[in-house]
């Protein structure tokens, strides 16, 4: 459980982390080099597409709304999903293709 690469199907593995899929024995060094790209990439502030994608889209829910907010604590919540939404798209600069 503690690894970070799991099969995923037809003998091609993903890493949990990164999300970078590779067959292991083909061209191994190769895929490990990219593999530890990705990885830097994330450790320097990037993240992988679905995650951006993911956290764009659930943003966008929350700082959608109709009738307007109610309360600071709702108005707070909303200007934060704002945020999350411009991050997202600023992450990409630094983001695995």
């Amino acid at each position: 459980m503690n690894n970070p690469i799991q099969p995923h199907h037809s003998g091609i593995v993903e890493c949990r982390i990164c999300g970078f899929k590779f067959v292991p024995g083909e061209d191994d060094e190769e895929a490990q080099e990219l593999h530890q790209l990705e990885r830097w990439k994330i450790i320097c502030g990037g993240l992988p597409y679905d995650i951006r994608e993911f956290l764009k889209k659930t943003a966008w829910q929350a700082a959608e709304c109709e009738d307007g907010v109610q309360g600071d604590s709702a108005r707070r919540e909303q200007e934060i999903a704002k945020r999350a939404v411009a991050f997202s798209y600023w992450t990409r600069a630094l983001s695995p293709a």
